[in-house]
C-alpha cells in the first residue's frame, strides 16, 4: 500500500509505503487455576523450611 502526499503551497512531497505481512497466530495459553498458583507467603514458608532443614 502506498500513499503519496503533495502540498502545493510549499511544494513538499511525501510518499509513504506500507507492507503488511499476515503471519500465523499463536494460541494464547490458558491461565492457571487458582489452586495451581503459589503465593509469596507460601513460597517464603517453603524457603524457610528448606533453610532450616539444611542447617540441621
Amino acid at each position: 500500500m502506498a500513499f503519496d502526499y503533495a502540498n502545493p503551497d510549499n511544494q513538499q512531497k511525501l510518499k509513504f509505503d506500507f507492507t503488511m505481512n499476515l503471519l500465523d497466530f499463536e494460541k494464547i495459553p490458558m491461565a492457571p487455576n487458582k489452586a495451581d498458583i503459589i503465593t509469596k507467603k507460601e513460597l517464603d514458608n517453603v524457603m524457610t523450611d528448606i533453610i532450616r532443614a539444611q542447617r540441621k
